[in-house]
């Protein structure tokens, strides 16, 4: 028909509104989890987050045949926090160090797990 509005409801599970209340209430939560974080799109505007921060990390055992692990920091942060969607060029504060976002990878679940580097390196 032309002209006419057609309204799609979609519900969510019990799973899917019990697991966003804890994400809500403890994950992302300052008291608890996350840590709060000045974050600027790249046009330049610029909200403060909740996000769990992961620190790199770097492990290498010289004695054996392989085992060298190498972690960039990278945060954590509900998908439907953000005003605007994340874009590749970001930055981010973290305990006054700068980091630069340089890949966004959704979980399915709510979650987004964006890859930083530390801006200069």
């Amino acid at each position: 028909l032309h002209g006419s509005t057609t309204l799609v409801h979609i519900s969510r599970s019990p799973f899917e509104l019990l697991l966003n209340s804890d994400l809500d209430s403890v994950f992302f939560n300052n008291q608890e989890f996350a840590r709060s974080v000045s974050y600027t799109h790249t046009t330049g505007e610029s909200r403060v987050y909740n996000v769990i921060f992961d620190e790199p990390f770097i492990e290498a055992n010289p004695g054996s045949e392989i085992s060298i692990n190498i972690t960039n920091p990278q945060v954590k942060i509900k998908q439907d926090a953000f005003v605007r969607y994340p874009m590749k060029g970001d930055s981010l504060v973290y305990k006054g160090v700068i980091f630069v976002v340089d890949a966004i990878r959704p979980d399915g679940v709510g979650v987004m797990l964006l890859y930083l580097h530390r801006k200069g390196r």
